[in-house]
């Protein structure tokens, strides 16, 4: 296997993406700390999903079957999938020292 090859299937991949956020959305809040370091990851997580979505369309966009109107409508779509999920990023950097703030009026342990 060469190292520039993913490990696992991108349907395996967004398999696990998608149950771990199912579990985030009906998992409880947690501390001020885990909220912290959640959104901390999250952050990480939705500049990597921005990417990855992102190199999706360009994937579609460069083969032979990209000129075809709907694998184009498809990644046009893709990328701006792409470009939404980057918002969201760049919110979630935005709450990083909000929640920092957080922590200094709350104990890290305060359950929220």
């Amino acid at each position: 296997m060469r190292d520039d090859e993913p490990l696992l299937p991108p349907t395996v991949v967004a398999g696990h993406l998608a149950s771990c956020a199912a579990e985030l959305a009906r998992g409880p809040a947690g501390t001020a700390g885990e909220l912290a370091a959640a959104i901390d990851r999250l952050s990480s997580a939705q500049h990597d999903l921005t990417a990855a979505i992102g190199d999706m369309a360009e994937r579609l966009r460069q083969h032979p079957l990209g000129t075809n109107p709907e694998v184009s409508a498809l990644a046009e779509i893709l990328a701006a999938a792409a470009g939404a999920v980057g918002y969201a990023a760049e919110a979630l950097d935005e709450a990083g020292p909000l929640a920092t703030t957080l922590l200094r009026m709350a104990d890290e342990d305060t359950r929220l």
